[in-house]
């Protein structure tokens, strides 16, 4: 029997959009999935939709992440990290801690992958959180370089930002065994990813790390080679994609409440219409 993939693209506080998709699914009962892969924010969304804990993510894009403390310029320029996962990782666990437990049973007989990169060969990795820290696991994907400072140990390993490598992992999800597989963007499906100004600086900062700088110079291509591989899969495999409309309005460091509100129940209104019609195709 072919596997049922969900693959869950990261993207900062767009995952706003994935959030609405996902709590749509848990509303509806939609989970025919064995297979959940994650990247960064998508990670950390799948966490709470593994958690069964409606609203979990909504709560923490427009509470903690809207603060001030989380994203901030002043931090960065005292030598502190732009994006202060330390800081909103222990308000999660004190203020709405992830039902860790609950995700671990849900996942009895299904397997969830976090995608990191691994700091000393610029590599993707896939990492199970059963097992392991759920919580620094879903740093470890969510760690840009540059916003945040420091790659973050697992088992004696640094790991930065999964999306430098695999930001939209459905050829792992096909190499792993779907055939089914359901793909939740976090930007229109008409983006292309063009180098950067911010590609640009971090190609400068990594040029004394060549695993990272290769990484990073493969960056704009490999998402490219992800997005025409969801538009012309194997013959063998069907892919399903759900992607904001262009009237997106949060981008990564969006902070504004109407604009993550827009975008979370742009999402909740395409994944009740994907689980309602489209989803019976899986």
């Amino acid at each position: 029997m072919h596997k049922k993939a969900l693959v869950v693209e990261g993207g900062g506080m767009r995952g706003v959009f994935s959030a609405g998709v996902l709590d749509a699914f848990h509303e509806l009962d939609f989970d025919p999935f064995d297979l959940y892969l994650g990247v960064s924010s998508g990670a950390c969304n799948l966490a709470s939709f593994a958690s069964r804990q409606h609203r979990r993510n909504l709560r923490n894009y427009t509470g903690p992440m809207h603060r001030r403390d989380f994203l901030s310029v002043r931090k960065f320029l005292t030598g502190e990290h732009y994006i202060d996962l330390d800081w909103l990782w222990e308000i999660w666990r004190k203020e709405d801690p992830l039902d860790i437990p609950a995700a671990e049973k849900h996942l009895d007989d299904r397997v969830m992958l976090f995608v990191c990169t691994s700091w000393d060969t610029g590599r993707a990795a896939y990492l199970p959180p059963k097992g392991h820290d759920w919580y620094q696991i879903q740093k470890a994907s969510s760690a840009l370089p540059l916003m945040y400072r420091t790659p973050v140990m697992i088992d004696g390993e640094g790991y930065v930002d999964g999306g430098v490598t695999d930001a939209i992992p459905v050829r792992e999800a096909y190499a792993r065994g779907a055939r089914s597989i359901v793909v939740v963007r976090s930007r229109p499906t008409s983006y292309v990813k063009n180098i950067s100004n911010e590609s640009r600086l971090l190609r400068w900062l990594f040029r004394k790390n060549p695993p990272v700088l290769n990484a990073l110079e493969r960056r704009e291509r490999a998402y490219m080679e992800s997005v025409a591989f969801i538009r012309r899969p194997p013959e063998d495999a069907a892919i399903m994609e759900i992607a904001p409309t262009p009237h997106q309005k949060t981008n990564r460091t969006s902070q504004d409440l109407s604009s993550l509100e827009h975008d979370y129940h742009m999402g909740l209104s395409i994944g009740r219409l994907f689980a309602t019609h489209r989803g019976r195709r899986l």
